[in-house]
């Protein structure tokens, strides 16, 4: 399967956390041609369990809820509601470590 650079790097410039998820999130988001379909190269590589095309829409549509609630407590000032949440972007972000856009800075 081909993915899209959907990266929102530009020359010179490094995406945030936020953005470098954001991205990550929308190339796993494969809708499923049919319910329960399970999608080559999403698998469980402890168990053998291959994912539905379902439950990795659901899973992107959870991620990208934990990076709203992120944005949301950063704009409205909530010091140490955003520190914890930064905490749990980073955890997330470490799923992708292999991304050449991912920055060590973001490794727990």
């Amino acid at each position: 399967m081909t993915t899209p650079n959907t990266s929102p790097q530009t020359v010179g410039t490094a995406p945030s956390i936020t953005e470098f998820l954001l991205a990550r999130i929308a190339e796993d988001d494969v809708a499923p041609s049919e319910p329960d379909e399970y999608i080559e190269g999403f698998c469980d590589l402890n168990d053998g369990t291959h994912y539905s095309g379902d439950r990795i829409v659901a899973e992107c549509a959870a991620k990208r809820a934990i990076v709203k609630l992120h944005r949301e407590t950063e704009r409205e000032g909530y010091v140490n509601a955003a520190a914890y949440l930064s905490d749990s972007l980073h955890a997330l972000a470490a799923v992708y470590a292999s991304h050449p856009d991912y920055r060590q800075e973001w490794a727990l």
